[in-house]
């Protein structure tokens, strides 16, 4: 796997996270009326989304050295498959708009991406980095 590829693959989740949780900090109102119910707990909501939206600098940082900040991307396919398996699970059970299992199985496919680029960075050896 060359360098680029990973870096590639990191830098582009960060730009799909971007460009998907910024704009929801401006369409609580929005949200709550096209999904039911109504957010209640916006703490919740506001905080889920910044936290999301720090985890993008993560990739970010990850896809300007993906041998040095190898051991983030750990963390990366915990916070995909987290949210990725919650929207499935949520959407199996009811208790989420049917468009959540998009949303999951997007984040599913990122934290495979990821994993892959995890595996082949071990699989080949590149020395360690300082």
């Amino acid at each position: 796997m060359s360098i680029n590829s990973a870096s590639r693959i990191f830098k582009y989740a960060a730009i799909y996270g971007f460009v998907l949780l910024i704009p929801s900090l401006f369409l609580e109102s929005k949200i709550s009326q096209d999904y039911p119910p109504v957010i209640t707990h916006a703490e919740y909501f506001y905080g889920f989304t910044f936290l999301a939206i720090a985890f993008q600098w993560v990739f970010l940082i990850i896809a300007r050295d993906p041998i040095k900040y190898k051991a983030m991307i750990l963390p990366s396919i915990l916070e995909k498959a987290g949210y990725g398996f919650t929207c499935v699970i949520l959407c199996i059970m009811g208790k989420m708009h049917p468009t959540g299992y998009i949303l999951g199985i997007i984040d599913i496919l990122w934290m495979c991406a990821f994993a892959w680029v995890y595996m082949k960075l071990e699989s080949e050896n590149y020395p360690k980095q300082t």
